[in-house]
Order: structure tokens, then C-alpha cells, then sequence
């Protein structure tokens, strides 16, 4: 039985690809920077400002809240991706996963030998 392999280089440039590439990338990027800013912000405010991270807020220091709210934003954020990923993420990876998968013919395949005594194509 002879498998094809899918055609890589024209999966790439499929539109659906590109759109699956797109869409991750647009999500991905700004949701990136937001949790690395904060997570900056955090480790300089504990390495600079010590002061302000032993204030008491609410009974508990601010570095405290701050170390939690990390937490629930590395929660959110996987939240977020996961979510995004099942309605958004998975329906173009499958489109994009039926064109990798479509029939193509190979390299070095020849087309089809035309049927003797036949001068015209069939209808």
C-alpha cells in the first residue's frame, strides 16, 4: 500500500494555515507581554522597592498580595489560552489538517495513461 506524504510547502502557504498561524500569533503575543510586564514589574518591585512591598494592605503585606495575584494571573492566562485554543485554535488546526491531508500527487508520479481507441475525454 502506498502512502502519500502531504506536501509541507503547500500546506505553509494554504490560506487556512495561515490564518491558524495568525490567529495564535495575534492571541499569543499581546497575552505574552502582558503576563511577562507583570511578572517583571513584580521581581523589580521585591528587588527595589522593599519598603513599598512590606506595606500592610488589608492586613497583609503588598508583596504578599502581589506574589498571589501572580498566581492567578499565570491561572488566568492559561485559562484564557486554553479556551481560546478549544473554540478558536482547534477548528482551524482540523481545517488546516484536512488540506496537509487532501490527496496530492508525488514528486515523481506520472498522470494517468490515456485509454487506447479514446480521442476524446469521456463525459
Amino acid at each position: 500500500m502506498e502512502t502519500t506524504q502531504p506536501d509541507w510547502r503547500a500546506v505553509e502557504r494554504s490560506p487556512e494555515f495561515r490564518e491558524l498561524v495568525r490567529r495564535r500569533k495575534a492571541f499569543l503575543v499581546p497575552i505574552t507581554i502582558f503576563w511577562a510586564t507583570f511578572f517583571l514589574t513584580y521581581l523589580l518591585l521585591s528587588a527595589l522597592a522593599p519598603e513599598l512591598m512590606g506595606e500592610r494592605v488589608l492586613g497583609v503585606s503588598l508583596g504578599f498580595l502581589l506574589s498571589v495575584a501572580q498566581v492567578l494571573m499565570t491561572w488566568l492566562v492559561a485559562f484564557l489560552y486554553l479556551r481560546r485554543a478549544e473554540r478558536v485554535f482547534e477548528p482551524l488546526e482540523r481545517r488546516a489538517a484536512s488540506v496537509a491531508a487532501a490527496p496530492r500527487p508525488g514528486r515523481f508520479e506520472r498522470p494517468a495513461a490515456p485509454v487506447p481507441g479514446r480521442t476524446r475525454p469521456a463525459r
